[in-house]
């Protein structure tokens, strides 16, 4: 059989990329990938021309690309140069973010050498550095569950910080490698990370599920204003956690 004529079920493409069958499913019912061609018996198949068009997802989303970036340039004839030019402003971005924390670290470590420990202005001043998402939280939560979510966070006091500075970034970076590593969203290593993620959240959020959808849509489209220089490419992270929901049926609205 030639090369132009080589097909293969979504089982055997997922293998020969490494990826999951789950991922190239989901990548199917946002349109980015469809198989053109179906069998005698009603398989679908994927053809050399969809094999070259998932290369060019794999090598975009290795550049930062978000999903839907992908398959907006994948559907036109795009100049390449501005979306290009436009990664490079957002890593320059987040570079200069990291450089300006990084600074403020270690200026605060010189003064825990000097006195023991910070005080209140030096630790909001790093927050405030680390955590200044108040603009962005006005796009997707209501005034009234701001409100709400910040009284709670109060409530609870040390337990909020250590969930939002402990334990949620070490549960989204052992999501991350599951993710990097290709393992399949419905895998039980991934439902128990999922599971004590949303267990997390609902705590912060007092289990108001229209707050968590809200503030993990914030995640999937802001991930990296949220959070400068993690690297991590929220959108798919949140697609990736959001398919072992669904597998799971646990997906909010």
């Amino acid at each position: 059989m030639s090369a132009e004529t080589t097909t293969w079920k979504v089982g055997e493409l997922a293998d020969a990329a490494g990826l999951t069958v789950r991922t190239l499913h989901h990548y199917d019912q946002i349109g980015l990938l469809c198989p053109s061609l179906r069998n005698a018996g009603g398989y679908r198949l994927y053809t050399s021309e969809d094999a070259r068009r998932l290369y060019q997802i794999v090598a975009l989303r290795g550049l930062g690309l978000q999903l839907g970036q992908i398959r907006d340039y994948l559907s036109t004839d795009v100049d390449p140069q501005p979306l290009i030019a436009e990664q490079v402003g957002a890593l320059t971005a987040q570079i200069e973010a990291a450089t300006r924390l990084r600074s403020r670290l270690i200026s605060l470590l010189e003064l825990l050498g000097q006195r023991g420990e910070p005080d209140g202005r030096d630790l909001l001043e790093l927050i405030q550095q680390t955590a200044d998402v108040g603009h962005l939280v006005t796009g997707y939560l209501s005034a009234e569950q701001i409100a709400r979510l910040a009284h709670r966070h109060e409530a609870l006091g040390e337990e909020a910080v250590r969930l939002v500075r402990e334990e949620l970034p070490q549960l989204y970076r052992q999501a991350m490698s599951q993710y990097q590593a290709g393992t399949d969203p419905s895998d039980a290593t991934v439902a128990a990370l999922v599971k004590r993620i949303d267990q997390a959240s609902a705590i912060l959020s007092g289990g108001d599920d229209a707050i968590t959808a809200g503030v993990r849509r914030l995640w999937a489209e802001r991930g990296e204003e949220v959070y400068p220089g993690s690297g991590i490419p929220w959108s798919d992270l949140v697609d990736f956690l959001d398919q072992a929901r669904a597998s799971a049926g646990k997906v909010l609205p």
